[in-house]
């Protein structure tokens, strides 16, 4: 899970520099809707690990 968080964040620098290079607004939509998947994936590694936790222990 932490390697898609690594690539994703790379994937939205990568847009943003594209944007910032070409002016070109869809690339900054496409950055915009990466944060967005990627903030929720991580909310829901998080949560899944922390009830993971209390069925084991």
């Amino acid at each position: 899970m932490m390697i898609t968080l690594l690539f994703s964040t790379t994937g939205v620098g990568v847009l943003f520099l594209l944007y910032e290079i070409s002016r070109v607004d869809s690339f900054l939509d496409v950055a915009l809707v990466f944060v967005l998947l990627s903030s929720v994936s991580a909310i829901v590694f998080a949560k899944r690990l922390r009830y993971m936790g209390r069925e084991n222990g």
